[in-house]
């Protein structure tokens, strides 16, 4: 589970991981599976992980975690309870998902249901932090290549101009280095 500031790159980190291993990715909000209709919710589930399973080797990537399997009996509704449980037989290996690696996202680990977080199931929890300047730095170049920036400097004046743009970005996540850009 990667989990963090919002626009830290959580999912940005996610896919490029899917790509450095060459799997297909396959992202979902959480709340994109949500319905209203009793069971209609679980067989969304399902049906992503059948998907999943049939696009092995992938990474079913679920973004806004917390929403989709909140602390059962957190809130009102039931739906839910039921979807923690569809997760917890599909983690489990109750149903196969051999290939099919689960990553999820979110802001607000603290909300996620326990049971998911336990070993075997989703145990690794990496935070994803502010990027620091040079991160930014970083960012600002590979951002900037699209516009052919460079070519109005030269490269001592660019390296500068980019060190100063990165220092004064002090807490931007990366999606706001990337608006400024």
């Amino acid at each position: 589970m990667l989990y963090g500031p919002p626009g830290c790159g959580k999912t940005y980190l996610a896919g490029a991981i899917a790509k450095k291993f060459s799997m297909n990715f396959i992202s979902v909000k959480g709340p994109e599976l949500l319905n209203k209709y009793i069971g209609a919710s679980e067989q969304n589930v399902r049906e992503l992980f059948e998907k999943a399973t049939a696009l092995k080797p992938s990474i079913l990537f679920f973004d806004e975690f917390d929403s989709l399997v909140p602390k059962r009996g957190s809130n009102q509704s039931s739906v839910t309870d039921r979807i923690v449980n569809q997760f917890l037989c599909y983690l489990d290996g109750v149903e196969g998902r051999d290939g099919v690696f689960v990553m999820a996202a979110t802001a607000r680990p603290d909300l996620v249901d326990v049971a998911l977080l336990r070993p075997g199931r989703i145990d690794k929890a990496v935070y994803c932090n502010f990027p620091d300047k040079n991160e930014r730095y970083e960012m600002l170049k590979v951002y900037l290549r699209k516009f052919n920036f460079k070519s109005e400097f030269d490269d001592e004046k660019h390296e500068k101009f980019l060190n100063q743009i990165a220092k004064k970005t002090k807490n931007f996540t990366s999606a706001d280095v990337k608006g400024l850009v």
